[in-house]
Parts: C-alpha cells; structure tokens; sequence
C-alpha cells in the first residue's frame, strides 16, 4: 500500500499555497498535518472540500489566519464524548487561552460531567493529530440493583457437600443409601434471605441521571412447623422432620410417608419426625425415626428404630436378623426369630415366636382370645400376659418379669466392672508391698522409688473408681427392692412344659401342662397360682 503522503502534493509560488489529488479518499488529517509541516494554517473545512473534487488539477488553499477550531460527538449511550482538532492556532504560547477555549466548545456542545483533563490538556497544546477523534468525557454507568433471593441451607437429598460426600460415596457402593429425606432438627436453620441491593443511578456526559434497574424484592414465607425470625432474614424449624418447599413456602413434615414399599426404589430411610409406611419393608433395609414408626406391611429381616412409638400392622419375619427398638410402646401383630427392644409396652396381636425380646414395660396379648409366646427369651419390667405359653412340642422359652431388663444389664456391667477393679487393685497392693519390703531391705534405686509413687497414686484411682461403682450398684439395688411386688405371668390358655419362668431372679421351670394359671412372687420364691383365686 502507497504511503498517504503519496496521495497528495502540496506547492507554494510566492505567497500562495496549492493542493492537488492523485485519487480519491485522501485523509484530510494527514493533509492538514503536511500543511502545518509546511507552516501553512488551513480549516479542515477547506481541505475536505478540495479533497472532495476530482484529482488531478492543482487547487489553491485560503492561508488566512483561521482561529482554533475543535469539533465535538457525544456517543449514542451518553456515557462517553470525543473531539477532534479541525484546525490548529499555530502558534505556542496561548495554552491557557485555548484551555478555556477548549472547555467553552465542550459546554456548548453540551458536554459539562466527566470532562477528561489530560485530554484537554493535550487539545490544547494541539498534541492530537488534526482530525483525530479522541475520548474527552466520561459518564458514570449505572449499578442496576441487585435482587433478593432465597438461599436453602439443607442440601436436596443425595447432594454431595464436604461433610456429606461420604455418604455419596457409600450410596455408590450400597444401592440401599438412597438418602430420600431432606432432614431438619429442631431449631436447625433452613432457609435465609439475602437481602436487595438497590441499584446506583448513573449520570451521563451532559450531566442528566441514567436511570438503574430496580432490584426486585422477595419474601421468606414460613409454612407449618418453621418459625421467622424477627427481622424477616432467617427460618428455623419448630420441629424436627421433613423439609419440603412448595411454591415458595418451606415447611416441615412430621411424618414422611412412604406409600409403596420400602426397597431399592425408596432405599433405607432416616428421618428426623416420624416415618409411616403404607406398603411392606424388604429384607435387608433399615428405617429410623426419631418420632413414631408405623408400617402397614409385612416386614422381612429388616432393621427398624423409633424413639417413640412402632406400631407394625402386619407380620415381621426377623430372619434371625430383623431388629426391631423403639424408645415407647410397640405394638406388633406377629414377631418371628426377631431381636425386640422397647422402652415401654409390648402389645402383640397373635403370637411372638423365638424372639429375643425385652421391654421396660409389660408384654401383653393385645387381646384375651388369643395371643402365643413360643420360644425365645421374653423380659419385662412389669407383667407378660398371653393365652398360650411354651408348645406342645416342649419349646424351650424363658420369660422373666418383674425387673427392668436395663436395670439388670446395668447391674451386671457395674458388677463385672467391680471385680475387674479390684483384682487390678489386687495387683497393685502386691507390687507396693513388694517394693515396701525392698525398702526396707536394701532400698531403692530411683527408678523403683518413682514406679512406688506411681503405684500408690494408681490404688487411689482404682479405689474411687470401685467406690463410685458400689454406689452406683447400691442405687440399683435399692430400685430393685422398690419394685417388689412388681411382675406377674398370666397365661389364659395354656402353659406347656420347658417354660422357665423368672421373677426377681428366682425360677420355675414347668413340668406338665398347666391350665388358666399365673406366676407370682411370694416369699422368696416364684409359686404357682390359678389365675383367678
């Protein structure tokens, strides 16, 4: 490409000044900055008209003393304003002059905000390149706001989060781990607002405001068992269970139902209220609530919880594996090979079988027609009522009553616990007397001296500890003695031999078949009685 100085000739005879073209779209800046190499003063106006006419034929060029000329563009977004130098003074000197004029053809041209000093600076000591746009003013943008939103704080089922990707991992492993229920604690926080940040108007070159994009508002809107905060930022649930949000409102279920069965489709289910199940639990899955458990099917080697109630409308075929605990009443229609813990009451509707089973509470045939207890180890705190004990085929069952089961198992703990105790205090008591006759023998190194200081600080330890042990064993002991009229066996049908009843740690095994009877304690021992005398 031919340089731009090529395009154009420039000439002078005498005083005059000529101008010719050798093609069209010349640049008008590069003329006028030849001329000006030249010493020659000339408008933009003029060149722009010769360069407009045919090339070829030399043109002569006004050199009358034109004054600064600048001309100025505001941009279509207002925010931003160019000048260019049309014509140039000429001369030095006149900066300060041509700053104020320079300013005074911004105003008028309407740019009064964001004047750019350094470009008006450079305008007017004529820096520029004559014909150049260059930037002269700039507007400040408007801060569109920034809306409200609601930000959930309990992950979606299934969500992998730091503390959860374990859990995600192993749902990976074990097709079971399903984790289905969004759970909530009590007071657990669910949801907060994050408030609007309203927007900043801007303001354009001429001065005049730009308008910003209103942030839109949102509300936090509490729903059934969640409580608002005072300042309308924060929700909490009033309760455990279920977290659910539906058209913008969160609330906390109670109770989640499940109304088919539970199986790889629903996986094991864990939930903070309660847990009601419509359909049957597989073989192999777990439920736990920390409220009521209810199923309405038949549940098959299964490992159920509930710190309240557990009611199991059907029948439970443990497996050998099937775990049943609640922390209240249960209530089970059939129980076979099943290891059952409650806090309360067991009510059952036909018949426990080989069960291993111990409640807090009495263990009653929910009603008197009917209700069998065959195999197994049955415990109650209280009374065991039913209509048929043991079987004709001489089952071995066992059932004790009277005690709470967790009493005796705390009791049996403290009291293996004290032994341990003092056999280390056995011990110890010899290795100190040992090294007391050493002392008085020959002495001791400072090892030796050390090991008996330490020796002796250890029986102390030891001591407190067998003594705190035989006060809690005496408290035990004193909530044994308290409840001894408690417990009875009632057996409304019949009671069939290799049936060993105990009450207050004391045993009777029955040898025949026996008839409409119940078991007491009396004197010391369990005797025999009709059941209605």
């Amino acid at each position: 490409m031919e340089p731009e100085h090529a395009a154009f000739e420039i000439k002078t005879e005498g005083e005059r000044v000529f101008l010719r073209t050798m093609r069209d779209g010349v640049n008008p800046a590069a003329v006028l900055e030849s001329l000006l190499q030249a010493g020659v003063t000339a408008s933009y106006a003029q060149v722009e008209e010769i360069l407009s006419l045919e090339p070829g034929p030399w043109r002569p060029i006004d050199r009358g003393e034109e004054d600064f000329r600048m001309e100025v563009r505001i941009l279509a977004d207002g925010l931003s304003a160019e000048a260019r130098l049309v014509t140039g003074s000429g001369q030095s000197g006149q900066e300060e002059e041509r700053e104020k004029r320079v300013r005074q053809i911004l105003a008028e041209a309407g740019v009064t905000f964001g004047v750019l000093e350094e470009a008006v600076f450079a305008l007017a000591r004529e820096q520029v390149p004559l014909g150049t746009w260059t930037p002269v003013a700039v507007g400040i943008p408007p801060k569109d706001g920034v809306d409200a939103r609601i930000e959930e704080l309990v992950p979606d089922p299934g969500e992998s989060r730091g503390e959860n990707e374990g859990s995600v991992e192993k749902a990976r492993v074990d097709p079971r781990e399903r984790n289905l229920i969004r759970n909530v604690k009590k007071g657990e926080a669910i949801a907060r607002k994050i408030p609007l940040i309203e927007g900043q108007e801007g303001k354009d070159v001429s001065g005049r405001g730009i308008p910003a994009k209103k942030a839109k508002d949102v509300r936090l809107v509490p729903g059934p068992n969640t409580e608002l905060s005072e300042d309308g930022l924060m929700l909490s649930a009033s309760a455990g269970g279920h977290l659910v949000r539906e058209n913008g409102r969160f609330s906390v279920q109670r109770v989640f139902e499940v109304r088919e069965n539970v199986d790889y489709g629903t996986g094991n289910l864990e939930c903070e209220g309660g847990i009601l199940v419509r359909g049957s639990v597989a073989e192999g899955f777990s439920l736990k609530a920390r409220e009521d458990l209810e199923v309405h099917g038949i549940v098959e080697g299964a490992t159920l919880s509930a710190g309240g109630r557990m009611i199991l409308k059907s029948s439970v075929r443990g497996m050998g594996r099937g775990v049943l605990s609640c922390g209240g009443d249960l209530f089970v229609e059939y129980a076979d090979q099943c290891r059952i813990r409650a806090g309360k009451d067991v009510r059952f509707g036909k018949a426990l079988l080989h069960c291993d089973l111990e409640a807090e509470g009495s263990i009653l045939a929910d009603r008197e027609d009917r209700g069998v207890i065959v195999g197994g180890v049955c415990k109650a705190g209280g009374t065991l009522a039913c209509t048929t004990l043991g079987s004709e085929m001489g089952a071995k069952t066992i059932v004790q009553v009277g005690l709470s089961p967790k009493l005796l198992e705390k009791k049996g703990q403290l009291s293996r616990k004290k032994e341990e105790l003092l056999e280390k205090e056995a011990r110890i008591r010899k290795n100190i007397s040992f090294l007391a006759k050493q002392a008085e023998q020959k002495g001791l190194s400072s090892s030796q001296e050390l090991l008996a200081r330490e020796l002796i600080a250890l029986s102390g330890r030891v001591r407190e500890e067998i003594e705190k042990a035989e006060s809690f064993l005496q408290e035990i002991e004193k909530a044994i003695q308290s409840a001894k009229n408690r417990g009875e066996v009632l057996v409304r049908g019949y009671c069939y031999p290799e049936v060993t009843v105990i009450i207050r740690g004391e045993a009777l095994v029955v040898r025949e078949v026996l008839e409409g009877v119940r078991f007491v304690y009396r004197d010391g021992m369990v005797r025999l009685l009709p059941l209605k005398d």
